[in-house]
């Protein structure tokens, strides 16, 4: 599998071997599993770009850069075929294994959620993997348009493969109208915790993020932030807008919250540039990706104590 190099997140350095690395930022520009039209492929170099014009790496809550804990670079992007799907999520599999064996933790630049897919089966390959979830949507659906691979799938699919222990995964800020609910009973069937927009308000973030904490203990968890979490005043650059979602501020808490999680990886998904206003989803995405970075050097730092 080929790397195409790109500009870098936050101007780190690029590298091609993620055994030299603590973390490793990889580009995942694939939209092939989205059923809103947008497109998420052109996500990755958009944060990039963002980042750019912004290098800041000093962490103000931490005291310090995540940049001086240890060796993080970007990797790129992954050379994925445009037409085929299954090759596609094959081949971000592929990768994700060489990266598991490398022992550095991965945060995956989306694309649509369906990229969590492959990835979950990667890192959650020897032993299911708790999972949080920031989402407006709960993604386990059977089959949307005709398929049981697309974006509204993936922790279904997971789940189902045992890849993900249901009674680890957390999944906050869902919302909105729907068409029908039997995802949302079939995952409430099988273990999965459910923190929808006005019990996460109830818990207040703290609450809800400490329920997380509680519920996935010590277990290796990965963590999966779809933007359209974020309020579209936030963060219109997303497929699927869906209103009255948590603040950029809340989000940003939220990650940070996190912190003391056996975490094995990350990814930020769904954000598509041509809905964007103004760039402020690239922003705030840039933002996220910065919180997510910070919170893995705190964990290898704490690792190492």
């Amino acid at each position: 599998m080929t790397m195409r190099p790109v500009p870098t997140f936050l101007q780190i350095p690029y590298a091609d071997d993620p055994s030299e690395l603590d973390v490793g930022i990889i580009g995942l520009p694939f939209d092939l599993g989205t059923t809103s039209g947008g497109r998420a492929r052109l996500g990755p170099l958009e944060i990039r770009k963002a980042g750019m014009a912004w290098p800041r790496r000093y962490h103000q809550s931490m005291e310090k850069s995540p940049f001086d804990i240890c060796k993080i670079a970007d990797l790129g992007d992954l050379d994925l075929d445009y037409f085929d799907k299954e090759a596609a999520l094959k081949d971000i599999e592929a990768y994700y294994n060489n990266f598991v064996d490398a022992g550095a933790l991965p945060l995956g630049l989306g694309g649509d959620h369906l990229v969590t897919l492959p990835i979950l089966r990667a890192l959650g390959r020897k032993r299911p993997l708790g999972l949080v979830l920031f989402d407006a949507h709960p993604d386990t659906v059977d089959i949307s348009m005709g398929s049981n691979l697309v974006s509204s799938t993936p922790f279904r699919r997971a789940i189902e493969e045992g890849v993900l222990d249901p009674r680890r995964v957390v999944e906050i800020g869902i919302r909105g109208a729907m068409g029908r609910r039997d995802h949302i009973d079939w995952a409430k069937s099988v273990g999965v915790t459910i923190i929808d927009i006005d019990e996460l308000y109830d818990l207040g973030t703290d609450g809800a993020v400490a329920k997380a904490h509680e519920i996935i203990g010590h277990h290796p968890a990965y963590i999966s932030f779809c933007i359209d979490g974020v309020d579209p005043v936030y963060a219109p650059g997303t497929g699927v807008r869906v209103p009255g979602g948590f603040t950029s501020y809340e989000a940003i808490r939220m990650i940070r919250k996190l912190d003391g999680l056996n975490v094995v990886g990350a990814d930020i998904v769904e954000f598509s540039p041509p809905q964007d206003i103004g760039g402020i989803t690239a922003e705030l995405s840039v933002y996220l990706a910065f919180e997510a970075v910070s919170l893995f050097a705190r964990t290898l730092d704490d690792r190492k104590k």
